[in-house]
């Protein structure tokens, strides 16, 4: 129990510090509940075991399968894109959500949470369809993507926050929340040059 209380207190401080450096805060993850319905439910199932409501625990597995989406995506785009601004993009979405990734980790592992260890079938089709386009199509559909992604998630975030039963997964929220609402800001930017 003490030592919970050690990890908890030092995921906290963690990830207080990193909420002013946007980019050292670990972004989001594109928490699109319908992405993983399947690890969730099964999350939801696995939190039976611990003191953390199903809702929760769904939110936080399907945050952990958006943040791996946005990293394999960011990779693509940083490899595929034509558009300098789409590349750069994809760059820091691969460094900020991996970063999330991590400390998302760190709070599942606290709060005995399972969380997926591999892209859900929804979002590995995401991937595909993607990876088949070129050029200033991949771009175009790079960050269409992006803006729904993170529209999805802030949706979902701001969900959590209103609604959310564990104060330490309403931390992480708080945190990372200014993060994926700069991200929506570029992508919507980009798109906007793009068209």
């Amino acid at each position: 129990m003490k030592f919970n209380l050690v990890l908890i207190s030092a995921f906290v401080l963690t990830t207080s510090c990193h909420q002013n450096d946007p980019k050292s805060a670990p972004a989001s993850s594109s928490a699109d509940s319908s992405k993983s319905a399947t690890d969730s439910s099964k999350s939801a199932k696995d939190s039976s075991k611990t003191n953390t409501p199903a809702d929760d625990a769904n939110f936080v597995a399907a945050v952990a399968d958006g943040g791996a989406l946005e990293v394999a995506l960011g990779h693509l785009a940083a490899s595929k894109g034509t558009d300098t601004a789409v590349k750069h993009f994809g760059r820091e979405m691969v460094h900020d959500h991996s970063m999330m990734g991590d400390q998302l980790k760190t709070l599942a592992t606290i709060k005995q949470i399972s969380i997926p260890m591999a892209l859900s079938d929804k979002s590995n089709d995401k991937v595909q369809k993607l990876q088949q386009l070129q050029g200033s199509d991949f771009d175009k559909a790079y960050i269409d993507a992006m803006v729904s992604a993170h529209q999805d998630d802030i949706a979902a975030f701001n969900k959590e926050a209103a609604q959310g039963a564990d104060s330490t997964i309403n931390g992480f929220v708080s945190a990372h929340l200014p993060m994926l609402q700069m991200h929506l800001q570029q992508a919507q930017a980009i798109q906007r040059n793009l068209k």
